[in-house]
């Protein structure tokens, strides 16, 4: 389902984040700033929703980490499903502690998405 990153699309560069109350949403974008997903963490269930919104023949994934950004996420929820689709998962982390999420679209670095507490 993935197409080779030789074909040159761009990686994710930017997103946008919005947190409240533990919850977070944000858009993914491309370099050029085009949508090309969505995610949204709920903190009452630790629940992760990721969604692909455009029809470029890549997934949209994303890692969530203990606070910092290091080389083993804790959870990593990954949508290869194309557009229009969405994954929902749930895991069980730790109450009232701080995790930053990570996009990451093709296979060129994550970019921070934001950051919530989970309840």
């Amino acid at each position: 389902m993935l197409a080779a990153a030789s074909m040159g699309v761009a990686a994710v560069m930017l997103s946008t984040g919005t947190a409240h109350a533990g919850n977070l949403s944000a858009t993914i974008r491309d370099y050029d700033g085009r949508a090309v997903g969505t995610m949204q963490f709920t903190a009452n269930g630790d629940k992760l929703r990721v969604c692909d919104t455009r029809a470029d023949g890549f997934a949209v994934t994303v890692r969530v980490h203990r606070e910092i950004h290091d080389d083993n996420p804790i959870w990593t929820v990954r949508n290869g499903l194309g557009k229009g689709w969405c994954v929902n998962a749930t895991k069980n982390l730790d109450e009232n502690h701080r995790y930053s999420f990570w996009s990451r679209h093709l296979s060129r670095g994550d970019v921070f998405m934001g950051s919530a507490t989970a309840r």
